[in-house]
């Protein structure tokens, strides 16, 4: 029996009512992607995709290039409403599709979540494989409408420390020993390759805690993603709780300042890194271990020319 015809176009702007529907749909209506539309939609490097059926808007799928020749694949949406299998399997194949015609891949990659198996399911059999494991560690801010959500930290009263701007080279090996930026630069749910990005911006943030005779004893870098509406905590070292609590807390500030409704950092497999976030407040959605990085065989990606 023959599948349903899917056709695939480029989202524009007069996309925007549909795709905030289907959206509306997704995450009990806190999808980020209506935050995303309009620079998704005028992306020139990537691609913004449409699956239609019968004219309607079912699916959406990105493909963006976080480095020359470094894809990513993110957005991939269903509409729940929709009664039709296979839709998440036509939107990856028609990414590869792509990608194959296209000079100069040096990788293909996506996040997943570790608690969502049907998209694991599909990836694995399309030939994905997982490569690398982290653990997200969240705290929100506000909630909808500006509330205030929840316990705020309380504010930390630094005994025998100061923060203070810093530069990213007088920290980086501080970072670096603290197990950041290993492979990737870490932010948004997505891994941006070392070897073709920095692992710190100059618009980022950067602080240090430093003691009473000026020795480090602790940094932070962070970065703050209007489009998400979060602080994207790229790096944390301390040398003590109560050092990198006042560091988060920083951040936290900054972030509130801006209108921004929650933390996010993506934490390297530590124990002692992990459990600082957690006494600052700090949580997993249900488990450590959670963000997945998965990454396509570049000698796959011929089969899928056309």
């Amino acid at each position: 029996m023959e599948g349903p015809h899917f056709e695939f176009r480029p989202v524009t702007r007069a996309d925007k009512a549909a795709v905030n529907a289907l959206c509306s749909k997704i995450w009990g209506g806190e999808d980020y992607l209506p935050g995303c539309f309009d620079s998704w939609v005028a992306d020139e490097r990537g691609r913004f995709t449409a699956c239609v059926l019968d004219g309607r808007v079912i699916g959406l799928g990105k493909l963006s290039f976080l480095a020359p020749g470094h894809a990513w694949l993110e957005g991939l949406r269903k509409d729940p409403d929709v009664q039709v299998k296979g839709v998440g399997k036509a939107m990856c194949l028609e990414q590869l599709r792509v990608l194959a015609g296209l000079p100069g891949i040096r990788s293909v990659r996506f996040s997943a979540y570790a608690h969502n198996p049907p998209t694991i399911a599909l990836n694995e059999s399309l030939g994905f494989k997982r490569v690398d494991t982290y653990t997200v560690k969240s705290k929100v801010l506000r909630g909808g409408q500006g509330r205030a959500f929840g316990r705020a930290l309380k504010e930390p009263s630094p005994r025998g420390f100061s923060l203070r701007p810093a530069a990213a080279d007088a920290v980086m090996e501080r970072f670096k020993k603290a197990g950041w930026f290993r492979r990737y630069r870490l932010e948004a749910w997505k891994a941006y390759p070392l070897d073709a990005c920095p692992a710190l911006r100059p618009d980022d943030t950067v602080l240090e805690a430093v003691d009473q005779a000026g020795a480090s004893v602790g940094a932070i870098a962070w970065a703050l993603d209007t489009l998400k509406r979060q602080v994207s905590i790229l790096a944390l070292s301390a040398d003590a709780p109560a050092v990198a609590a006042a560091l988060c807390h920083a951040a936290e500030n900054a972030g509130r300042d801006a209108g921004l409704y929650s933390m996010e950092a993506i934490v390297p497999l530590d124990r002692a890194l992990c459990g600082m976030f957690d006494k600052a407040g700090y949580r997993s959605w249900d488990t450590e271990e959670d963000f997945l990085v998965y990454e396509y065989p570049l000698a796959e990606l011929a089969r899928h020319a056309t």
